[in-house]
């Protein structure tokens, strides 16, 4: 997956590539994923809207650490 010049672009634990709309997996536990939805003002960081498991509907500023990879990889 590419982004264009001005597009957020962060690396995650694995080391693939997300951009806003990619789909991740969460460390939460197995099964959790979210959707980049945005980006934190302050930080810079992927703000998550998390859509399984017991957080689902929360939306999340998350490190790029907190990001296993990408759904449906790993």
């Amino acid at each position: 997956m590419t982004a264009p010049r001005n597009e957020p672009l962060w690396f995650v634990a694995d080391g693939s590539r997300v951009v806003l709309g990619s789909e991740v997996r969460l460390d939460d536990g197995p099964g959790v994923y979210g959707v980049v939805v945005g980006v934190d003002p302050g930080h810079g960081m992927p703000v998550v809207e998390v859509l399984s498991g017991p957080q689902a509907g929360q939306v999340r500023r998350l490190w790029p650490g907190q990001i296993p990879g990408l759904r449906g990889a790993g």
